[in-house]
């Protein structure tokens, strides 16, 4: 089967499908060369979205079997049937759905009907009237965007003077307003057909790392697959549980993720990702599956993954890098360790990822230390860039 794959980053999800035997064709913003080797063609996304205006075209794409739509594109599907690619089967959830979903103020009332623990939320007007009248506030507020991932613009607003002075912002309309709940991130790796749903593994999530370069608190900076369970001090298998019920009750099929802030004693719900995730190669790495093909069955109606067979072989590691200044790739970053590895040359903007590093071990510390040498290789390889460079 020849499938194209298109999203803002899909390297993670082209090479599962290219170890799975199909053929891909890809379409991001990035153009890694790893992602080159394991496709049969790309393109950069920017010529995807074009194709989809029917403004070009593209001889790769006549005898594409099946389209799947990551992240970035969610409601391109209303797109293709009016598109050279139009009749072109869709292996992911519909447009509208992904959108639904994808939508943090929608999400938060859905699980608020269901009876999901989910941190308090409010829109602009909610948290408006909340400071017109006086009423309490548990501080420190997260103020996130309505859509987007990646915790890019999240931020934390540590008194009502700054909360307010972002509310009175024209920006304040696109985001939410939550209650912070401290805890562990983690995630839930979930397969799901119409019928039935099926966790594959709760990971491990980081986050806003400054020895990554990441400068905000909330910057998504990689995984570690699986969540060992002594740094939450206790099992996982009711957030597993919740995880399989939510993505069931929302209708999602194939690949899809659930969030969480986990304490003590209860896991809340913080996202839900109604596509391939993150922690895609960690998932593998650890625990020996092809994600990509259990996906592409799942819309056959089919989880094949057995249940009793789903225990981790090791821990796995990937940090992303980012630029803490404006850099270029002054050396080959092709090596054993590192995925999404940028061409030699190529100038990379400050808070931008550079390349991940992916590593394994029989332990989380292990896995964890090797994948930090990676990065401490890649730092290696970039140089600071003149900021006349990029005028």
């Amino acid at each position: 089967m020849k499938i194209l794959v298109a999203g803002y980053s899909v390297r993670h999800i082209a090479c599962s499908g290219n170890r799975a035997g199909y053929k891909i064709v890809a379409a991001d913003a990035f153009g890694d060369v790893d992602l080159r080797r394991c496709a049969c063609a790309y393109m950069p996304l920017a010529e995807f979205l074009k194709i989809l205006r029917g403004h070009a075209s593209h001889p790769c794409l006549r005898d594409v079997d099946a389209i799947i739509l990551s992240s970035g594109v969610e409601s391109a599907s209303v797109a293709i049937g009016a598109s050279p690619l139009r009749g072109k089967r869709l292996l992911c959830n519909d447009g509208e759905k992904m959108k639904r979903v994808s939508n943090k103020l929608w999400l938060a009332r859905a699980l608020e009907d269901m009876g999901v623990p989910h941190p308090k939320t409010f829109n602009k007007e909610e948290i408006e009237e909340k400071l017109k009248t006086g009423a309490h506030l548990r501080f420190p507020i997260v103020v996130k965007p309505i859509f987007g991932g990646g915790g890019l613009e999240n931020f934390f607003c540590l008194r009502e003077s700054e909360l307010r002075r972002f509310v009175s912002s024209a920006n304040s309309q696109n985001f939410i307003f939550q209650e912070f709940v401290k805890g562990k991130h983690t995630s839930v790796s979930v397969i799901s057909s119409k019928s039935s749903s099926l966790s594959i593994s709760v990971n491990e999530q980081l986050l806003g790392m400054p020895e990554l370069g990441a400068r905000r608190p909330f910057l998504y900076c990689g995984n570690i697959s699986p969540l060992d369970e002594r740094r939450l001090g206790r099992a996982t298998a009711k957030m597993e549980e919740l995880a399989e019920e939510i993505v069931k009750r929302l209708g999602l099929i194939g690949s899809n993720g659930v969030d969480f802030v986990s304490s003590e004693k209860e896991d809340f719900v913080i996202e839900v990702n109604p596509r391939f995730q993150g922690s895609l190669d960690t998932v593998e790495l650890a625990f020996d599956v092809n994600v990509f093909d259990a996906h592409v069955k799942a819309f056959d109606g089919r989880i094949y993954l057995d249940e009793k067979e789903l225990a981790p072989k090791r821990y796995a590691a990937r940090l992303i890098v980012f630029a803490e200044r404006d850099v270029k790739v002054e050396r080959s970053l092709d090596v054993h360790g590192v995925v999404d590895i940028p061409e030699v040359g190529r100038e990379i903007k400050k808070e931008t990822p550079i390349a991940s590093a992916l590593s394994a071990g029989r332990t989380r510390a292990e896995a964890l230390s090797r994948a930090i040498r990676v990065v401490k290789f890649i730092k290696s390889c970039v140089s600071p860039l003149r900021a006349a460079a990029w005028r």
